[in-house]
């Protein structure tokens, strides 16, 4: 039987596909049966290729993973006007002819729209970055810290931020 060499057809990739997949290296070896110091060497040899190869692998995925996640939520949209429709329908027929099944179905149906518009959350969620909770506040915190002479204070506005009242009590008096 033959040893295994790197420039076989084939083990490049699949030595690729193994590392892509976040396998061990000596789990790695074992499959190809190499000794892991072969693995070592073989992957010393190619580590540029390899990395490039790895972070393309992972792009795709991320590429992928997002149009699955678009998709999902395009659905659930959809599944939620259809049953939007239904529910208005059914409101329709209840107050024609009042029903408790009719009832509990168009509930059952606000239930299930419910469901539906937290997943589609959920999705947008992880499609969307995180934003910073706090900006806001430190927006606001950096604006009571600004001290203002009162002659730079407009007139009509100025009765009011030196009395604490409101605009519209200015504006009655």
């Amino acid at each position: 039987m033959s040893r295994l060499r790197l420039t076989d057809p084939g083990v490049k990739q699949r030595l690729q596909n193994m590392q892509a997949a976040g396998m061990s290296k000596e789990t790695i070896a074992a499959d190809l049966g190499i000794a892991r110091q072969t693995l070592y060497a073989w992957l010393e040899q190619m580590s540029g290729e390899m990395q490039a190869a790895v972070v393309a692998g992972k792009a795709d995925y991320a590429a992928r993973l997002t149009e699955r996640q678009f998709r999902l939520y395009d659905e659930l949209a959809d599944k939620a006007r259809g049953l939007s429709e239904e529910i208005d329908q059914l409101r329709d027929m209840q107050r024609a002819t009042p029903t408790p099944p009719t009832a509990a179905v168009i509930f059952r149906g606000y239930s299930v729209v419910q469901s539906y518009l937290e997943k589609m959350g959920e999705l947008l969620g992880q499609l969307q970055p995180a934003q910073e909770a706090n900006i806001h506040l430190t927006r606001i915190e950096q604006l009571l810290n600004v001290t203002m002479q009162a002659d730079r204070i407009p007139a009509d506005l100025r009765a009011v931020v030196m009395a604490g009242g409101r605009a519209d009590d200015s504006a009655r008096t």
